[in-house]
C-alpha cells in the first residue's frame, strides 16, 4: 500500500467528532477551506455526478444568520419558547458551511426531486 494512502486511511481510523462547544479556533485559512470543498465536491455519490454548492458563513455573518433564524421561527408559527436561544449558544460559531444539491425539476410532473 503507498505510504501516503496509509496516512490518510490512519487518520481516517483515529478520527473523532468532537462537540461543537469544545472547538475553538484558530479557524482554517481560505485557501484551506477551498481545498476542503474542492474535496467534498468530489466524495463519491454513485455515479450521480450531484452539482454540489456550498457556502461559507464567518463569524461576522452570524448575528445576521441568527436573526434570519428567528424570523423565520416567527413566520412558521413558531412558540416564542422554541424560537428563544438557547443558553449554550452565547458564544456564535467562527465557521458554518452550508452544502446542498440542486434537484432538478421532474419532466413529468414538474416538481424537484424523484418522483
Amino acid at each position: 500500500m503507498p505510504e501516503k494512502l496509509s496516512e490518510v486511511l490512519d487518520f481516517m481510523q483515529s478520527r473523532r467528532s468532537r462537540p461543537a462547544k469544545i472547538l475553538t479556533g484558530p479557524v482554517p485559512e481560505h485557501s484551506e477551506i477551498e481545498q476542503l470543498l474542492q474535496m467534498a465536491a468530489r466524495s463519491p455519490d454513485h455515479k450521480k455526478l450531484e452539482p454540489w454548492r456550498f457556502i461559507v458563513l464567518e463569524k461576522p455573518a452570524m448575528p445576521r444568520l441568527a436573526e434570519l433564524a428567528v424570523q423565520t421561527a416567527i413566520k412558521l408559527g413558531k412558540p416564542p419558547e422554541n424560537i428563544a436561544r438557547r443558553p449554550d449558544c452565547k458564544k456564535p460559531s467562527h465557521l458554518v458551511c452550508f452544502a446542498w444539491r440542486r434537484l432538478a425539476r421532474c419532466r413529468r410532473c414538474g416538481t424537484a426531486g424523484n418522483c
